[in-house]
């Protein structure tokens, strides 16, 4: 089988470029092949952009990207220590990453990020 968006394109060179073309030597093929190559990857709307340019879709992306808020991510949430019961029983309590440990777990200076999600002390 072979790849339908290579033979798509393919057909379209052949049909819009190459039959459309008389080429006199090497350097006019050149010329001509890499004019439409600017025309079809620049100027021409394309289906998989909403029949847009690649220069108006552009355009959109950056005005979407302009408005979004510079704000950082919340860091990640890790799970530690159970409630109740026997060890590794009950509910786990989210604690974002680097947040001390409580008293009863914690070992000297120890937290999260450093590894101190380990067991009892």
């Amino acid at each position: 089988m072979q790849n339908g968006y290579v033979e798509s394109f393919n057909g379209r060179f052949r049909d819009e470029c190459l039959n459309a073309n008389w080429f006199v030597n090497m350097v006019d093929a050149k010329e001509k092949i890499e004019r439409w190559r600017k025309e079809y990857n620049g100027e021409r709307p394309h289906s998989s952009l909403d029949y847009r340019t690649p220069a108006e879709f552009a355009k959109t992306c950056s005005e979407l990207t302009s408005r979004m808020a510079a704000t950082p991510p919340e860091p990640p949430v890790e799970f530690s220590g159970s409630h109740g019961g026997a060890r590794g029983q009950g509910f786990a309590t989210p604690r974002k990453t680097g947040a001390p440990l409580p008293a009863a777990r914690r070992r000297a200076g120890e937290t999260l990020a450093t590894g101190g999600s380990g067991g009892m002390a």
